[in-house]
């Protein structure tokens, strides 16, 4: 019986170790690293040269999604005056914007919603989208279609344009 004593032990000293060998062999992690990137990236901007006053004007440019489920964003134009100057968004007619087939009007007192807002705020004017849903891998053309007041001081004005994602 006093073997038996010694035996029990050592056994259950071998299990231990054997499964503890085989707990660290199945637990074993792998690792690895990724880029996150923004989903939405924009490209192919096509914008004029030259802007008289009183013109109709197309900035036009590709939005694609490369994530694989969609995302919404809000299509922004910021758009800066030339030095010196500050714009007061009078400078601005009309404006829409176009995502593929669906084209968007300015917002008015009566049409606040599916409408471009026009924002003037510390000189610059920022012209929003409505929020839009870009389909997973989707490819849009994209385009904000501004007329511009006869009266709109010369001078060489900037343009930016970005898709932001809300969090």
């Amino acid at each position: 019986m006093r073997k038996l004593v010694w035996v029990i032990p050592l056994l259950l000293l071998a299990g231990g170790i054997s499964l503890g060998a085989l707990v660290n062999y199945l637990s074993n992690t792998l690792t690895f690293q990724a880029e996150v990137k923004s989903p939405i990236e924009i490209h192919d901007l096509t914008a004029p040269d030259t802007i008289y006053g009183g013109d109709t004007t197309d900035i036009t440019y590709v939005t694609d999604n490369y994530a694989n489920n969609a995302v919404d964003g809000v299509h922004e134009l910021i758009i800066t005056p030339p030095e010196g100057s500050e714009l007061t968004g009078d400078e601005i007619d009309d404006v829409t914007f176009t995502y593929g087939e669906t084209e968007y009007p300015m917002c008015t007192e009566t049409q606040t919603e599916n409408c471009v807002n026009v924002v003037a705020a510390d000189g610059v004017i920022t012209l929003y989208s409505p929020t839009i849903t870009h389909e997973a891998g989707s490819s849009v053309n994209t385009k904000f279609t501004i007329t511009w007041d006869p009266a709109t001081e010369p001078g060489t004005y900037g343009f930016e344009a970005q898709v932001i994602v809300p969090e």
